[in-house]
């Protein structure tokens, strides 16, 4: 036969998520959301090559919204874009992503387009 599981025992089950913990981004139930994104330094070595270009990283969010890492994950060739990407990144502040109405860590991916 079929069991029925009552909604109290299912509401028991719930695991508990210690503040502050690293889960993957596609289990948390809020998403971080950008607060404060300062652009990224476009260096007169940059402009005078006219490099043009998207970095991609991965940056680690913390339960406080402020990023502790950073991962490049595919950048431009030549000069200093991906470090500029990277350090602004850095400075990044978000609303923390939540899982159980508790603030958590996750990996995002993000991107930053330079144009000359």
């Amino acid at each position: 036969g079929v069991e029925t599981v009552p909604d109290s025992a299912a509401a028991s089950a719930v695991t508990t998520i210690a503040p502050g913990a690293l889960i993957p981004i596609d289990v948390a139930d809020t998403m971080p959301v950008p607060l404060k994104r300062r652009a990224p330094t476009y260096s007169a070595a940059a402009k005078q090559l006219r490099l043009s270009g998207t970095v991609i990283m991965n940056v680690l969010v913390n339960d406080r919204g402020t990023v502790d890492q950073v991962v490049l994950v595919s950048g431009v060739p030549g000069a200093d874009l991906n470090d500029a990407a990277m350090a602004a990144a850095k400075t990044w502040t978000y609303r923390p992503a939540t899982k159980n109405g508790v603030p958590v860590k996750v990996w995002r991916s993000e991107q930053v387009a330079f144009k000359p």
